[in-house]
């Protein structure tokens, strides 16, 4: 939850133990469930209070000399850390079940897999992570992080991804495939049908019936 002052005009919200709220009188006060509410009405959060500032703010200068040094951009805006290279955009997010950052990479135009947040189950609002993927990587240094990116763009300069043509080959294949799970589901329908002529002669047997 977060919490922010109805007097001021900077349309700030805080966290709950954030000394900048801290001695406002509560009749002042108003609140919004979540980070996604806190974007929608006009407000940003504080600079001061949120887990990804005071983790962020601990590399600041090292993470800007860094970024400088490689020419790459760092920035952060509502709990995000948002960095740029050459070749890549990424995201550092601290979620509620970590107490590190998450790395997400920005989907290429190649990409088809878009997996969704597991904690958002409110799909109709954007994510902080839509358009990226999730990345393998944790850590709760930002330092960690840039060298990561770095050496990762450095990897696919020299290894780059090109996806797979969809060749007549590729579509013969699915065809013979579409074909040979035909001919087994019409092979499992006429065991089937035997099974119950058979269960029909049993049952018409137990019952002293007579049969033709």
């Amino acid at each position: 939850m977060y919490i922010f002052s109805k007097k001021s005009r900077s349309k700030i919200a805080h966290t709950i133990t954030c000394h900048h709220i801290r001695n406002t009188d509560i009749s002042f006060l108003g609140g919004f469930d979540d980070k996604r509410d806190v974007i929608a009405h006009g407000y940003r959060l504080c600079r001061h209070c949120t887990r990804t500032d005071k983790l962020y703010n601990k590399y600041k200068r090292r993470a800007e000399d860094f970024c400088k040094l490689h020419s790459m951009k760092c920035t952060i805006l509502n709990d995000v850390v948002s960095i740029t290279t050459t070749h890549s955009s990424w995201k550092l997010i601290m979620h509620d079940w970590f107490d590190d950052f998450s790395l997400y990479h920005k989907n290429s135009v190649y990409s088809t897999f878009i997996p969704k947040c597991k904690k958002n189950s409110d799909h109709t609002k954007p994510s902080d992570t839509e358009g990226y993927h999730y990345q393998k990587f944790h850590s709760k240094s930002v330092i960690e992080i840039l060298e990561y990116i770095l050496n990762h763009d450095n990897y696919r300069k020299e290894n780059p991804y090109f996806p797979k043509l969809y060749t007549a080959d590729m579509t013969t294949k699915k065809n013979k495939k579409n074909k040979a799970h035909a001919k087994k589901k019409e092979k499992q329908i006429q065991r089937g049908q035997k099974l119950n002529i058979v269960r029909n002669l049993f049952s018409a047997l137990e019952q002293g019936k007579r049969i033709v």
